[in-house]
């Protein structure tokens, strides 16, 4: 297994694995873990349920206005309600207004919150829950420029442009030596995955477009147990 860093929680003990409710400063230590697996982007208990049966530890539920991955707010409670003590429910925003997220909290009840957009740290920790927060890596400004402020964030994602675009960054630009929680995203699927867990020894990995059909939001079953193969076959190298 590949050396990973986690995040010390200090006096927060949370009651179980999967508990939402910490506020967490990112301050990693040296531990052994596997990488992390999101697939984002479900749009049915179906997919959902194959996702978690393929080995991932993280599922995104896209409520972004307008993209054609956003869920139901029916399935979206289904998801969760079936799945919530199988693996952990991310729900995914861009400048959402504040009643907006916290109605998705209301009856969601997900683990973590993402936020795509503009959003500052005051924003997106003030839900008391979990974030992760995604920098755009293909930009002229940086990762440390971006990254700075989000001590709060419990994941930092970077991806190519504000996600979603299905490809990926220049792997050399890797902040190494962050003292966060790194999750890779863009571009990533069954056929690369294997290099950049290797090659990066990321946190954890996303995928959304690389393990679906031709339509945005449908999912492969055979692409999302491949993907997560891979995966763990590079956490044992």
């Amino acid at each position: 297994f590949k050396i990973a860093s986690s995040v010390d929680t200090g006096s927060v003990v949370p009651a179980r694995r999967f508990d939402r409710y910490v506020r967490v400063s990112v301050q990693p230590i040296t531990t052994q873990v596997s990488t992390i697996v999101k697939i984002c982007g479900v749009t049915s208990v179906e997919d959902a349920e194959a996702a978690v049966a393929a080995g991932a530890d993280m599922l995104g539920l896209n409520f972004v206005a307008g993209s054609a991955r956003k869920i139901d707010n029916d399935v979206a409670q289904r998801v969760a309600a079936s799945l919530r003590d199988e693996c952990e429910i991310v729900c995914v925003f861009a400048d959402a207004a504040v009643s907006t997220v916290k109605h998705v909290l209301d009856y969601v009840e997900p683990d973590l919150l993402q936020f795509h957009g503009d959003e500052d740290n005051e924003y997106c920790k003030q839900f008391d829950v979990k974030f992760v927060k995604v920098f755009d890596m293909s930009v002229a400004d940086g990762y440390d420029s971006q990254a700075s402020g989000f001590d709060d964030a419990y994941v930092h994602l970077l991806d190519s442009g504000k996600g979603g675009t299905g490809e990926t960054f220049d792997w050399s630009t890797w902040p190494r030596d962050a003292r966060a929680n790194l999750m890779l995203a863009g571009g990533l699927d069954p056929n690369n995955v294997h290099q950049a867990v290797v090659s990066l020894q990321p946190w954890g990995v996303d995928v959304a477009s690389g393990v679906e059909e031709k339509v945005k939001g449908i999912k492969n079953v055979a692409r999302m147990r491949a993907f997560v193969q891979e995966v763990r076959r590079a956490d044992n190298e």
